[in-house]
């Protein structure tokens, strides 16, 4: 019983010893980059060594990285601030502009011709009689009344 025991842890340790690495043999350690290797020269990212008479560039750090997406950040920021700047100011053109006979649009798509204005509200003429609106809801002015003294005059009138 005893050489059947043997055998068995013979073959188990022979089975084990073949799954473990040999004693001499070390993995591979990755080598930083710009670190110089045993036999040589430094290494440069993406061809393994670094040109005649130059030091290696060091691989982008996270701030690096980050400075381009920032500075489209702030491109973004301020474009959309312009722009909204740019709509408040013909916004405001618009409602200093607002005068009496004028045709308007609402921003519900009502047409109508200003009858009345105060401070914050317009009353506009339709077809079926007078709306009450917000000056603020007026979305655009469709065109001004033209008057006798803007009229141009005719060709061929006597």
């Amino acid at each position: 019983m005893t050489q059947q025991t043997d055998s068995v842890v013979n073959t188990w340790t022979l089975f084990l010893a073949q799954d473990a690495a040999p004693p001499t043999a070390k993995a591979a350690e990755p080598v930083p980059v710009g670190v110089p290797l045993v036999g040589g020269a430094p290494t440069q990212p993406g061809t393994g060594t670094a040109p005649a008479g130059q030091a290696p560039r060091p691989a982008p750090s996270g701030a690096e990285l980050l400075w381009p997406f920032l500075v489209m950040a702030v491109v973004i920021i301020l474009m959309t601030t312009l722009t909204g700047r740019k709509e408040r100011k013909r916004r405001q053109e618009l409602m200093a502009s607002l005068n009496k006979h004028d045709k308007v649009v609402t921003s519900g798509g009502i047409v109508g011709t200003v009858v009345e204005l105060s401070d914050d509200e317009a009353v506009l003429r339709v077809e079926e009689g007078r709306v009450r609106i917000l000056r603020s809801a007026i979305a655009q002015v469709l065109k001004a009344p033209v008057t006798s003294a803007e009229k141009p005059a005719t060709v061929g009138a006597s």
